[in-house]
């Protein structure tokens, strides 16, 4: 979606929809038939989405049959680059998508429609959501539609994930028979910038809807969105995994002994729709009690900001952090196909590096030896700045 120009707001979205609807291949209205012959469900082995930085298509065969895993290659590369967006499909769809844009208006839509403009002032991600714009679908045509097509998808903006018991050689092979014919354009459009301005002071923004029934605060930090391709980088991300666990034990004990005014309480830091680095601290209260609950999270806050952790605390989040990943290798070789490929969708569209279980295991083991207490503050102190924060509160409308 933030490749979109001002008129083509939806269209990403939109063209994701139209893949399903007529290619080369695959003529209008046989696809999910074809498909479903073959013991798949629509919206379940066949799916897709689209976001901010990235559209996904994705297929689940039933095995791994030589000649289902060619069919699957060969429909998505019917979806790269074969598609034939007839001005019939394109109709048709059109009622979909005002559909599903209607079936989303609800509070959480609305709510995100003033909350990212607030957030992100100035950034392209602010007025683009993937949904898009009324008027620009009622208005796109085929024409359009090939116009984006033609400029985005490319094999230099593509990723191909296979994942299952397959020969490899012989998916190599596959892929070269489907996709051969896919070439770039000689003068390759760069990606139009998200434009990601990091906060230099405190902010607050207030939003009310009537379909709320509790209040959420959130306190959060925006950076330039952070790589994770080195091994610095992950000693990195394990102190702010360690950071994470004992923020939110402490959170935890305070709801468990009734010393807190707010339900829940937690603090992350990821990566926000895919255009930048997003630390939140976050906590949802009862309406009567927010000013209270408010309260209580800067107050906890504040004390990890001046006091830091104690040396138990490090040594519970660091057996915690190791449990984690022995059990996640453990469980490796039981993880779904699609789980798997979706794992490492998430690491390429971060643009880092994918883990296997054995690694990350071997990594934390490594440089959790590295990790300090003054480690632990500090890396608290550049994430989740309170003076440099854009706070949040959303309420029930009544609440005053």
């Amino acid at each position: 979606a933030l490749d979109e120009e001002d008129n083509q707001q939806g269209i990403a979205h939109y063209l994701e929809h139209m893949a399903f609807n007529g290619s080369k291949n695959f003529p209008a209205g046989t696809l999910v038939k074809e498909f479903e012959s073959m013991g798949l469900t629509f919206g379940l082995h066949q799916n897709a989405f689209t976001g901010f930085d990235q559209t996904t298509y994705t297929i689940t065969m039933p095995n791994n049959d030589e000649e289902n895993v060619s069919k699957a290659l060969l429909c998505l590369s019917d979806f790269a680059y074969r598609l034939t967006l007839t001005e019939t499909e394109v109709d048709r769809e059109r009622k979909v998508i005002l559909e599903e844009k209607r079936s989303r208006d609800g509070a959480s839509q609305r709510v995100i429609e003033k909350l990212l403009p607030a957030m992100l002032p100035g950034s392209r991600v602010a007025h683009r959501l993937p949904i898009g714009q009324v008027e620009v679908v009622n208005k796109v045509k085929s024409a359009d539609f090939f116009r984006f097509y033609k400029k985005w998808y490319h094999p230099k903006n593509a990723t191909l994930i296979v994942v299952g018991d397959v020969n490899v050689a012989k998916v190599h092979e596959m892929v070269s028979k489907h996709f051969k014919d896919w070439q770039s354009p000689q003068a390759v459009p760069q990606h139009l910038p998200a434009k990601i301005t990091p906060y230099t002071k405190q902010r607050s923004f207030v939003i009310s809807d009537p379909e709320l029934t509790e209040v959420d605060i959130s306190i959060v930090n925006v950076t330039p969105l952070e790589k994770w391709e080195t091994e610095a980088d992950f000693h990195r991300s394990l102190k702010g995994q360690l950071v994470s666990w004992i923020v939110n034990r402490r959170f935890k004990d305070l709801i468990d002994k009734g010393e807190s005014h707010f339900q829940s309480a937690s603090i992350s830091k990821s990566s926000f729709l895919g255009v930048c680095s997003y630390a939140s601290m976050s906590a949802k209260s009862s309406p009567k009690k927010w000013r209270q609950a408010y309260a209580d999270l800067v107050k906890e806050l504040k004390r990890v900001e001046q006091f830091g952790f104690t040396d138990r605390e490090i040594e519970q989040a660091k057996k915690a952090v190791t449990s984690s990943a022995e059990l996640s290798l453990q469980q490796e070789t039981n993880q779904l196909s699609d789980k798997i490929a979706e794992s490492i969708n998430d690491a390429v569209s971060d643009d880092s590096l994918p883990l296997s279980a054995k690694q990350d295991l071997e990594l934390t083991k490594v440089y959790l030896k590295e990790v300090s207490l003054k480690d632990l503050q500090q890396t608290f102190l550049d994430s989740y700045q309170l003076s440099k924060s854009f706070v949040s509160l959303e309420f029930p409308e009544k609440v005053k």
